[in-house]
């Protein structure tokens, strides 16, 4: 850990030391006991990114995206942009976009109900702020409505699968006006394979959260990271462009999820010159 760093780490040692067969999980029903074992309705920044994670790393995580986010958005905005926020959480980016660029519309997507129960309570005297259960890697997901930027942090690699990891990105890129921006927080670095696993979808507590499966038993994979090379292929075949990538400030010390910023764009015209067409 003192000689690469913790994301190092994470991702490129500690998983090949887990044994056992490994497949996806159950996103749904894992948020919903996650959010259970909070519980949503006292849900907190700090919950969201891991149990018992302290105000500190907390503080250092968020500020470190803020940060990346508006270098890459300021002055590319008009005033009181519509702003869709995927796994939205706690609420965090909804007031971040509120307060920092003066979102005047706010649409909070959550897969699991007990989230977007709490969110819709939070927010029931917010005018601006709706909330939707729903999962966007799905076929199904759609919203009738157009948004100057689409914020996916800490989402898309919990988005195991690879098809349905390909249907979301091309789900959120059609929801962006022409110009608009799809901003995605992870870790884009060479390789694309898992990294973060547990042993069971459903408990009630961190305890049981914590408690290993039998030996040989099959793990379930709740993070998969792609490389940025895969990012720019996928964004592509979305008709998305590469807008920026920063790499925010990672610390020794402080232990904290996948933050750096890569930033799509829907172009503003099409390729033959003219004016994109509306989904």
């Amino acid at each position: 850990m003192r000689v690469f760093g913790p994301t190092v780490v994470k991702h490129y040692v500690e998983p090949r030391r887990v044994r056992g067969t490994q497949t996806a999980y159950d996103a749904r029903r894992f948020f919903e006991s996650w959010h259970a074992a909070c519980p949503a309705d006292n849900l907190s920044d700090a919950d969201t990114l891991a149990p018992g994670r302290g105000a500190v790393a907390t503080r250092f995580h968020y500020d470190a995206v803020e940060c990346a986010i508006l270098d890459c958005l300021a002055g590319e905005l008009p005033e009181g942009p519509r702003v869709l926020d995927v796994g939205s959480g706690a609420g965090h980016w909804l007031d971040f976009y509120a307060d920092v660029f003066g979102a005047r519309r706010l649409v909070g997507v959550e897969i699991s109900r007990p989230a977007a129960a709490a969110l819709r309570a939070r927010y029931a005297h917010t005018e601006a702020v709706e909330v939707v259960e729903a999962d966007v890697s799905s076929p199904d997901f759609d919203l009738d409505e157009e948004f100057e930027v689409v914020n996916a942090i800490g989402v898309m690699f919990h988005i195991v699968d690879d098809d349905a990891w390909r249907r979301a990105v091309s789900n959120l890129a059609r929801r962006l006006v022409p110009g608009g921006f799809l901003v995605v927080g992870g870790q884009f670095g060479r390789v694309t394979q898992n990294v973060q696993f547990h042993a069971r979808d459903g408990f009630a507590s961190w305890k049981e959260f914590h408690e290993t499966g039998p030996a040989g038993e099959a793990v379930l994979v709740n993070k998969r990271i792609r490389s940025l090379r895969a990012w720019r292929g996928c964004a592509r075949e979305a008709g998305l462009e590469v807008q920026a990538l920063r790499r925010t400030v990672k610390s020794r010390r402080i232990r904290t999820p996948e933050n750096n910023v890569l930033v799509l764009r829907r172009p503003a015209t099409a390729p033959s010159g003219r004016t994109a067409a509306r989904p």
